[in-house]
């Protein structure tokens, strides 16, 4: 459970940061590309008007305006072209061309295209055309031909005889884009390659808050479970070190005041024992001096009942202050089982109690006197809460590595108020008793690293399911009934 918890928050840091630096990575490399590609568009672009207004001076706008069909054939017509042509290769460019206001050709640098030729792609750029028309400079966007390449426009007016005569266009292939496409690529690489990085970071990072947390959560569990003895070791220096310090003195104090309740427990109790042997002693004595008078007798049987429950009393506090280390072993269950029933056995029949056992699985691996202690005082509360003719039903069998082992009973059952506090020490609901039985098992199982849980109803009976480290699997199947 605690490495699940422990997980989650190592992976919520890990996408965190992956996440932050992704976008980071990503705003970044689009503003970077975008920014790029933005300024040398509006380069191009001024580049290529730089160009058409060079184009103007090439050549006697006021001819060239009044060209038409057959004149590509003349002097002059070849002697513009020629200027037109060294001017494109000189820049670069990939073509220049002149038109009218009606969008005919008047002089192109491309072969082929004759004076009058009308341009169909006109129509996509007719915007920018008029405009130039107008007398207002003007590029195009970036537009992509049939063969797959990017291409840009630029216009300017033609003036003849101070009149706009025409527009000087010059077509400029965007092959810096290419390039930006590489840089795009390397932007993804690099992105790609820096998100891995940051998420190794990310999990280095995470480790180092997730590790200490989940040591410090280990440590919260076993102070919830009563264990005390191991001290907490947080190395940190930050706030999640000064909350180790500070569980560290928690669990000390706890320790202390745990360890000083134990110890005058113990001495109330064996306090006790001195007077409650001499009262006993003499409750005897009284018994045998007094067999001939009903009523003293039976009130000296009393005195000595008395004293029974409270040495019981006496003893369970002892066994709470003062329980010793567990010395697991291989224990068998149907064994103890038994000898318990031999114990239970007059009690059993009295209030003629059926007791039924299903062994499948017969050996433990756990202190053999604490085994004996836990089943003792589970089969005892058993039979305080069958009525006449109840039933009493243990049963084991190997789960996994541990075996489950259920004490079941068709008593009075446990009502939903008091479940939660079963377990806790001094807790009852018997008029006499100390309160420690069921607190005493718990405490025992936790010692041999088990764990036991309660199922039970009002008036239905009560299941309690013991878990305990299994041995070898027994195949016979015992089954009794009594």
């Amino acid at each position: 459970m605690l490495r699940r918890i422990t997980s989650k928050i190592q992976n919520k840091l890990i996408i965190i940061f992956g996440i932050f630096c992704l976008t980071i990575f990503s705003v970044s490399g689009v503003l970077h590309y975008w920014y790029t590609e933005s300024s040398l568009d509006e380069e191009l672009g001024k580049k290529l008007l730089a160009v058409a207004q060079a184009a103007g001076l090439q050549i006697n706008n006021d001819l060239v305006a009044r060209f038409s069909e057959g004149d590509e054939k003349g002097r002059t017509y070849r002697n513009f072209k020629k200027r037109l042509m060294d001017l494109r290769d000189a820049t670069e460019v990939e073509r220049i061309y002149i038109i009218d206001t009606t969008g005919a050709s008047l002089l192109d640098t491309e072969e082929g295209v004759s004076v009058g030729y009308v341009y169909p792609f006109l129509k996509f750029n007719q915007f920018e055309f008029d405009r130039s028309v107008k007398g207002l400079p003007s590029h195009t966007v970036l537009f992509e031909t049939f063969d797959g390449k990017l291409y840009k426009t630029a216009f300017v007016p033609l003036i003849a005889n101070k009149e706009i005569s025409g527009v000087i266009a010059v077509d400029g292939s965007a092959t810096f884009l290419y390039l930006i496409k590489r840089i795009e690529w390397h932007l993804i690489t690099v992105g790609i390659f820096g998100v891995f990085v940051s998420i190794m970071i990310g999990f280095y990072f995470a480790r180092t808050i997730s590790n200490p947390v989940q040591k410090l959560m280990e440590e919260a569990e076993e102070i919830g479970s009563g264990k005390l003895d191991g001290p907490i070791e947080i190395k940190s220096r930050d706030e999640i070190g000064f909350l180790g310090k500070t569980m560290e003195k928690m669990r000390q104090n706890i320790l202390k005041r745990d360890q000083y309740l134990k110890t005058m427990l113990a001495g109330v109790a064996h306090e006790l024992r001195n007077p409650l042997g001499g009262i006993e002693i003499y409750a005897h004595l009284l018994n045998k001096e007094t067999s001939e008078s009903e009523a003293t007798h039976n009130h000296s049987k009393k005195i000595i009942r008395e004293v029974d429950v409270m040495k019981k009393i006496l003893t369970d506090f002892l066994e709470f202050a003062r329980p010793k280390d567990p010395m697991p072993e291989m224990c068998s269950i149907q064994k103890m089982v038994d000898e318990i029933r031999i114990i239970f056995g007059q009690g059993m029949e009295d209030k003629h109690v059926q007791f039924k056992t299903r062994i499948l699985q017969n050996y433990v691996f756990a202190d053999p006197g604490h085994f004996r202690q836990i089943l003792m005082n589970l089969i005892e509360n058993s039979m305080q809460s069958v009525n006449d003719g109840g039933w009493i039903k243990i049963e084991s069998a190997s789960i996994e590595n541990e075996v489950e082992l259920v004490i079941e009973d068709n008593g009075h059952g446990i009502g939903e108020a008091i479940k939660e506090k079963i377990f806790d020490p001094f807790f009852t609901t018997k008029e006499k008793g100390s309160g420690l039985g069921l607190a005493i098992v718990k405490k025992l199982v936790d010692e041999n690293n088990g764990d036991i849980t309660l199922v039970s109803e009002q008036d239905k009976g009560t299941r309690f399911v013991l878990r305990l480290p299994g041995g070898h699997y027994d195949k016979s199947t015992t089954e009794r009934k009594g």
